[in-house]
């Protein structure tokens, strides 16, 4: 009996990781439930904590300001970790059924710190590390600081998670540290890159195994692309630069405007077109790039990698990113910035092209070698890319690399 704790069941990267090992570990006739802050499937098997209308307020309205209550405190009072399911989760069947606690982002003002002393006292417990929160005072990812280990960092920025109206780090990371002082915890960093982080950090010393990312390799798969272009009506005879994130173009971890300074790049060329994916609500098209809404379908995700002869990663700070593990396992040569553990996904001119981080120059030179290749050179390539990820990162890898930690603990 597997309990996943997390901000999410199926909506976004750390999600997807635990949302697909459920499923996997279903398939092997295992239990898995999951608690989160929000759900967005129909799984009966996953409940929300602490968002019934509790409030008189509440039930008047139908609107969750208990809610909005918590984020609106753990943002004046400058505090994420204070705030959220404790009790709640101690007393909920599920728990209790739990044999192990399969810990996911706990970020998001809905998951109280200390309660995590009484699951390790009661529970045998695995925490997923996707980012850098829980070894930091408060930030996801920390760019180019290096004061996060002794919890100085603090960076306000409406953009971002982790804002605070005043800096607490000091309390935050020295309540985190006395809190993982009293755990007996089994960490799973999902990278080599973050587990260097972890061995420096607040949670060095504790036993960790390394599991890399997956992702679903029946979905993401090459196909026909021409076939998929009449589909979406995108042209045939050019060649065409994908470019994906859940905030699209509004999110500047993503690195956005390094998709928008390359396609002014190549504004005069008229054979290349550039697809973003990820943002607004409707399609539309300025200049030489098409922007789509978020597509929440892992199937209709899927085809924007088909219909594509390069995937495009500008993300200025990630982990072990699925983006690229999407577009190898279609086939697709990416090029990206050296950031975080995308070295651990990508061989530079094997599977594509890895470019100096930030430097949109080298970004390009990428592009012009991967179009500089024949068509067999390609087509080694692709054949390449789909080996890759079917060998190292695909669900039946990842699952049991984790059902071996469940057996060891």
């Amino acid at each position: 009996n597997i309990l996943m704790i997390g901000t999410t069941d199926n909506v976004g990267g750390a999600a997807r990781v635990g949302w697909n090992l459920k499923k996997k570990l279903e398939e092997k006739n295992h239990s898995a439930k999951f608690l989160v802050a929000y759900k967005n499937s129909t799984d009966k098997m996953v409940r929300e904590l602490g968002r019934g209308l509790t409030s008189p307020l509440d039930k008047l309205t139908g609107i969750n300001f208990t809610n909005y209550k918590r984020h609106l405190t753990a943002l004046l009072l400058a505090n994420d970790i204070d705030f959220g399911a404790g009790k709640e989760i101690l007393y909920h069947p599920f728990y209790k059924e739990a044999d192990i606690v399969h810990l996911h982002n706990l970020h998001g003002n809905f998951f109280k710190l200390e309660i995590l002393k009484t699951i390790c006292k009661q529970k045998k417990v695995v925490w997923t590390l996707h980012d850098m929160w829980p070894i930091t005072a408060h930030c996801v990812y920390c760019y180019d600081c290096d004061d996060w280990k002794s919890g100085k960092h603090h960076k306000f920025n409406w953009g971002k998670y982790g804002n605070m109206l005043w800096d607490n780090s000091k309390y935050l990371w020295n309540t985190k540290r006395d809190i993982y002082n009293d755990c007996d915890i089994h960490l799973v960093p999902s990278s080599d890159w973050l587990n260097g982080y972890v061995m420096k950090s607040i949670l060095k010393g504790k036993p960790s195994t390394v599991i890399l990312n997956a992702i679903d390799t029946d979905i993401f798969q090459p196909v026909e692309k021409n076939i998929i272009r009449k589909k979406l009506k995108l042209p045939e005879n050019k060649k065409i630069i994908s470019f994906i994130a859940q905030g699209g173009k509004n999110d500047p971890r993503k690195g956005s405007n390094y998709l928008f300074d390359v396609a002014r790049h190549y504004k005069e060329d008229e054979s290349t077109l550039f697809l973003c994916v990820g943002g607004g609500s409707q399609s539309y098209q300025k200049d030489n790039i098409i922007f789509y809404p978020f597509v929440r379908d892992p199937r209709g995700l899927a085809q924007y990698y088909q219909a594509s002869d390069i995937f495009l990663f500008t993300s200025l700070a990630d982990n072990c990113p699925h983006t690229p593990l999407e577009a190898l396992s279609c086939g697709l040569p990416v090029v990206s910035f050296d950031v975080g553990g995308v070295k651990e996904e990508i061989v530079h001119k094997e599977n594509g092209y890895i470019a100096e981080y930030k430097n949109l120059g080298d970004l390009i030179d990428g592009i012009e070698h991967v179009f500089s290749l024949d068509s067999a050179k390609i087509s080694e390539m692709s054949n390449r890319n789909r080996k890759r990820v079917e060998n190292n990162f695909s669900l039946s890898v990842m699952t049991e690399a984790y059902m071996k930690v469940y057996k060891n603990l």
